[in-house]
């Protein structure tokens, strides 16, 4: 676009050269076509003046006739007179003709430079704002990938969570049924001190062995209350690592929903300047 405006520059600027020689020309011509008019009437005036003053002395008769014709020669002068100041001022209406219309390719040529200097105005707009959508659009991109890779750390998230509150729900019917076993032995040892003491009267040579399953039972109560409180500080802290996941996945939840809230309004601006573009300059 740019070198078309310029050649129709250098044309418009070739043909006010053409036109400002012609009037040049033109007025030259006029100058010496003038110089040349009077310079013959002047030429021809003079001689008439002559031959009169030659011919009054010697030959009046062939004076008068000369007179007569020098008379028909000033008449044929006039009317070439005024031929020539008709010729005159054709001349200079064709010269003014000729001014106007070069004013008018000057302004033409005015108009035209400041049409080009508005389109290159325009055409660095237009690639400003397509540096600038790049821009966005790899801020888009960024966002994009951003936006995957916290929704992948959530699924992993989510999968640790599912995995822990399994291994939960396992530790806890292991705790629950070590406990039962236990409170069962309990039991089942009381009921058998019980009956024991009862009849320990009866029984009192079995005392011995009586006292060490005792011995025994305790042990093994001990024991199982050692897998108890260890199976029950297991649960304490799975219970705080699922609080810590779900604490960190409330987080990333936060983060996602500005992500998003980012990403749909890089969108509308990205489609709000894509409109601009196409409707192009108001």
């Amino acid at each position: 676009m740019g070198s078309i405006i310029g050649r129709r520059s250098e044309e418009l600027e070739a043909i006010s050269q053409n036109l400002r020689s012609i009037m040049t020309q033109l007025q030259n011509i006029e100058s010496q076509i003038s110089g040349s008019v009077i310079s013959q009437i002047k030429s021809a005036a003079q001689e008439m003046i002559a031959r009169f003053d030659a011919l009054a002395s010697t030959q009046p008769e062939y004076l008068i006739k000369e007179f007569i014709e020098g008379v028909n020669v000033l008449k044929s002068l006039t009317s070439y007179l005024v031929i020539f100041q008709e010729q005159q001022e054709e001349l200079a209406r064709l010269l003014e003709f000729q001014r106007e219309q070069v004013e008018v390719l000057e302004k033409a040529r005015q108009a035209i430079l400041q049409e080009r200097e508005r389109l290159e105005q325009e055409k660095n707009n237009l690639e400003t704002l397509r540096q600038e959508l790049i821009q966005l659009r790899q801020e888009v991109e960024e966002k994009d990938r951003a936006l995957r890779n916290f929704e992948k750390e959530v699924e992993e998230l989510e999968e640790r969570k599912a995995y822990l509150e399994e291994k939960i729900r396992e530790l806890h019917g292991s705790y629950f049924a070590a406990l039962q076993s236990a409170a069962e032995g309990i039991e089942k040892t009381m009921k058998e001190l019980d009956k024991r003491f009862k009849v320990r009267e009866a029984r009192l040579e079995r005392l011995v062995r009586l006292e060490e399953r005792k011995r025994e039972e305790i042990l093994r109560l001990e024991a199982a209350k050692s897998i108890a409180e260890e199976y029950n500080k297991q649960f304490s802290q799975l219970a705080e690592e699922v609080r810590r996941l779900e604490k960190k996945k409330a987080q990333l939840a936060q983060e996602i929903s500005r992500l998003e809230s980012e990403k749909r309004e890089l969108e509308r601006i990205k489609q709000e300047l894509r409109g601009g573009i196409l409707r192009g300059p108001t």
